[in-house]
């Protein structure tokens, strides 16, 4: 059965949620404004970006979780 790396996915979707922040963009606007004025406006842009802010907490805390932990001292 075919693997999917998790991570390589959550960093397409998060390009895709950023190209269509982009996509919205007004003349002059900075591409950290347009990603503000669509989150702020759109309830389903702000739902999505939760979801892989989710995602990729998620996937951190088990790459965390699966590594053994070392002895700083």
């Amino acid at each position: 059965m075919p693997q999917i790396d998790v991570l390589k996915l959550i960093s397409v979707v998060e390009d895709g949620l950023l190209a269509r922040a982009k996509l919205d963009q007004r003349n002059g606007e900075s591409d950290a404004k347009a990603f503000t004025r669509l989150y702020e406006g759109d309830i389903a842009f702000r739902r999505e970006w939760a979801a892989l802010t989710d995602a990729k907490r998620s996937a951190w805390i088990s790459q965390v979780a699966g590594q053994p932990q070392t002895d700083q001292r």
